[in-house]
């Protein structure tokens, strides 16, 4: 009997070179998936910051209410509920060649030309 056979981990590089390989794999997947979701948190807390700043200068300016703005998000959850309950975004028509472009494109991905925005929020 060896060692190996007392001590399961031991030896596990030699024996299964594969296996190995795969779980430093699965390894390096998780790091950059932790890497990514911490990035998604921050950019969540921006836009949440964002949002809030905008509401506030909205309430001042416009006078609007609380109520206000949930028959807004209520009315935007019913439009997107026809598309399947996800907000989607249309297409542009490039200017120079008259064909749909994804709207988070900055040019035409068939005639190369550049795209304006049409709103602040495009590309978002």
């Amino acid at each position: 009997m060896s060692s190996d056979d007392f001590h399961p981990g031991l030896g596990a590089r030699s024996k299964h070179p594969d296996l190995v390989s795969r779980a430093e794999g699965l390894g390096r997947d998780l790091s950059a998936i932790e890497e990514r979701l911490s990035k998604l948190e921050t950019r969540y807390d921006e836009l949440r910051m964002v949002n809030l700043a905008l509401w506030g200068l909205l309430k001042e300016s416009l006078k609007a209410t609380d109520a206000d703005l949930i028959d807004r998000i209520l009315k935007l959850e019913a439009a997107c509920a026809k598309r399947g309950g996800r907000y989607v975004r249309e297409p542009r028509t490039c200017a120079a060649c008259s064909r749909a472009v994804p709207e988070e494109k900055p040019t035409c991905m068939y005639c190369g030309a550049a795209l304006q925005r049409a709103t602040p929020f495009q590309g978002t």
